[in-house]
């Protein structure tokens, strides 16, 4: 591979990934209401994109406790569901009470705008609006934690 077909690679990872600002999306809630990721300015945020066969009962779609702790220190989650189907995403939703913000995501266009490739994906903003971590996969709470304090 020729070092110009290099860089170019990494320029579309960084155009695609990002490092700093997070893309703007505008998505439906699950009352057919219109949610942007600006409505979140100044608050530390959590973009969890999720489908129900990857997440089913661990992780952030299943602890209460930690939201609620966590949201009177000022943290908003926005859940992303990726693809499926309102009434899909309802039941979950119904079934497991989630107490935060869910999103439906089903032209997959903030998933790509993410550079989202696996289910689940963690983003964590800070209150300027700056990504400041990613994770793939399941996230200990431990782990969230320590990523959270200083932020909050």
């Amino acid at each position: 591979m020729s070092f110009r077909r290099l860089i170019l690679m990494l320029v579309c990872v960084i155009f695609l990934v990002g490092f700093d600002k997070p893309p703007e999306f505008l998505l439906y809630d699950l009352n057919d209401k219109f949610v942007s990721l600006y409505q979140s300015k100044g608050k530390v945020v959590v973009l969890y994109f999720w489908a129900d066969w990857c997440c089913k009962d661990r992780a952030l779609l299943a602890d209460e406790d930690f939201y609620k702790k966590y949201k009177e220190k000022g943290l908003v989650i926005l859940a992303i569901n990726s693809g499926q189907p309102k009434k899909v995403v309802e039941k979950f939703t119904r079934e497991r009470n989630l107490p935060y913000l869910v999103l439906l995501d089903l032209r997959f266009s903030a998933t790509k705008q993410y550079g989202v490739t696996a289910l689940p994906m963690i983003f964590v903003l800070d209150r300027e609006g700056t990504i400041r971590n990613r994770v793939l996969g399941q996230v200990e709470f431990a782990y969230l934690e320590k990523v959270l304090d200083p932020l909050l």
